[in-house]
């Protein structure tokens, strides 16, 4: 006789594991806070019953069910959005052994980690962002083999230590490769506009709106407008959807007014959002459904 995890032994916490193992996490989250008449906020990670009821212990009284998100289409859109994105910007793992939520939460967290300088000081370049991204898939394999508890896992996980450590000082990211930052001076910056537009003390006013012109031109977004226009139709449409109005067809003056801020946009679509144009199934120039 197979008997039910309750009773088994199992706490609920390694209850709430098990289904998570089988529905998914948020889907989980979503029948355990039913169950035991909590409010499911959708924000919070779906890691563990434990660690969810502790966040909520420190509200001040703390509401039922009713009081949070009880619509199961909106947790199973938000669980798929959610979805997409990781496996988008990391992958699905091994074949034999996939990410899972927790893999790639906890991806998405030493990523805010490693890129919290670059980020503090201006923003990252493709280049920096990449070997941030391939050294947070190898700590994780790393962690993995360490926590096996054999001597392979141990050699395994300094091998990739070690190559974490490489990555990061071929691209200066380690934190003793950061540079002191040096006090402005007034020399310093016409050292630097003589340099690299070919102008100094003599700069006139004309000169320098052409140089703000090229500067800001050359720090655009990395999205094409056509991608900016689809995210304001697909937000339009979703809200109006929720009122209860017909979605539109056609862009509306508000946003084809964007078309004169063209050049502040990408000419060609990145490798990104090709991919978010072939998963959501929409052409270029086409008004998005709002449930897309």
């Amino acid at each position: 006789m197979i008997l039910p995890s309750y009773a088994t032994g199992k706490t609920a916490n390694e209850r709430f594991l098990d289904l998570a193992s089988i529905v998914g996490g948020d889907i989980a989250l979503f029948c355990f806070c039913a169950v035991y008449n909590l409010p499911l906020d959708i924000t919070q990670p779906a890691e563990d019953w434990g660690t969810y009821c502790e966040k909520l212990e420190k509200l001040k009284g703390v509401p039922g069910f009713i009081d949070g998100e009880v619509d199961i289409e909106v947790v199973l859109e938000n669980s798929q959005t959610e979805m997409y994105r990781w496996r988008l910007v990391w992958g699905e793992g091994n074949p034999d052994n996939p990410y899972t939520p927790q893999d790639y939460r906890f991806l998405d967290a030493l990523f805010k980690t490693y890129s919290a300088r670059l980020e503090a000081g201006g923003g990252m370049d493709a280049q920096q962002e990449d070997t941030l991204r391939d050294c947070c898939k190898s700590r994780l394999l790393a962690d993995k083999s360490r926590a096996l508890g054999t001597k392979e896992g141990v050699e395994i996980y300094t091998k990739l230590n070690k190559t974490i450590q490489d990555n990061l000082s071929s691209e200066n990211l380690r934190r003793k490769d950061a540079k002191p930052i040096e006090t402005a001076r007034v020399d310093g910056i016409i050292a630097a506009l003589q340099t690299k537009y070919g102008v100094g003390m003599e700069l006139s006013k004309d000169q320098a709106c052409e140089i703000f012109f090229k500067w800001t031109k050359s720090h655009g977004y990395p999205e094409t407008l056509d991608a900016a226009e689809q995210a304001l139709m697909a937000i339009i449409n979703t809200t109006r959807a929720n009122n209860d109005l017909p979605e539109l067809t056609e862009r509306p003056k508000e946003v084809r007014a964007m078309e004169s801020f063209q050049s502040e946009f990408a000419v060609i679509p990145n490798e990104m959002e090709d991919e978010a144009y072939k998963y959501l199934g929409i052409h270029r120039g086409e008004a998005p459904e709002g449930k897309n």
